[in-house]
């Protein structure tokens, strides 16, 4: 652990510290992001609360970390994808988040004139075949992906 993230040193400080930013995230939230990014949400976290975030970088990603693992946004993927798991939302919330709740957004929506192409683009990027989600995600989520035989 960093000098910068050792005031963190239980769930309430860091649950705390999120909600001095605006944000409010589950325990199970907390524990998907401890168990696949802990380092690194820590230090945009520090980043925040120190004053360190001058371009607001490291609160945007904890924002739209915190978003995607929402349990609201979990439920709505899993309409999707029964498959999925928070654990598995985390790759793709990290490098992709936009992309992902953009896509979420178009798939539930069968109205929505890209709602197919975002179904196939979340089966792609959570499929069992794909070990690690969000790797190597599709450049526009709602575009239809390459099949490949």
């Amino acid at each position: 652990m960093t000098t910068a993230t050792t005031k963190f040193t239980t769930a309430r400080d860091v649950a705390n510290a999120i909600a001095s930013l605006g944000y409010h995230a589950t325990q199970e939230t907390l524990a998907a992001i401890s168990r696949n990014c802990r380092e690194d949400f820590l230090e945009h976290l520090a980043n925040c609360v120190s004053g360190q975030d001058e371009d607001g970088a490291s609160k945007r990603a904890i924002g739209n970390l915190i978003r995607c693992l929402a349990p609201e946004t979990i439920n709505r993927l899993k309409s999707i994808n029964p498959n999925v798991t928070i654990d598995s939302v985390v790759p793709v919330a990290k490098t992709h988040p936009a992309k992902l709740l953009s896509a979420i957004d178009a798939a539930c929506a069968p109205e929505h004139e890209r709602h197919q192409d975002a179904k196939d683009y979340l089966e792609l990027i959570f499929s069992p075949a794909n070990p690690e989600p969000g790797a190597e995600a599709p450049e526009n989520p709602t575009s239809r992906p390459e099949q490949t035989p």
